[in-house]
């Protein structure tokens, strides 16, 4: 097939054939990384999301969350031991 792909470039929208694309549940194999048109979110090939904000109704953490604190500026992983929430000075890694 010859396919002539085009965005527009003031909504994005990718286009072939002068149709819009319409992958029919299909799968986007191969992909280094997709970022958004404003720069405000990307996923990485190694699965990283970096947002500037996240709303959902549910998140789980498997290893902990590492957060700033705000006068020092240093990280802190916090996470949960045998039901007792604690801190650790730095950022969360898998063990």
């Amino acid at each position: 097939n010859n396919y002539n792909w085009f965005i527009n470039q003031t909504t994005g929208e990718l286009t072939s054939n002068g149709m819009p694309l319409n992958l029919q549940g299909a799968n986007i194999n191969n992909v280094n990384a997709i970022y958004s048109a404003s720069g405000k979110w990307r996923i990485s090939e190694t699965g990283e999301l970096v947002v500037e904000s996240i709303k959902t109704k549910k998140l789980k953490v498997e290893e902990g969350v590492t957060t700033r604190d705000k006068s020092t500026g240093e990280y802190y992983c916090v996470f949960v031991d045998q039901g007792v929430t604690k801190t650790e000075l730095g950022e969360c890694s898998t063990p």
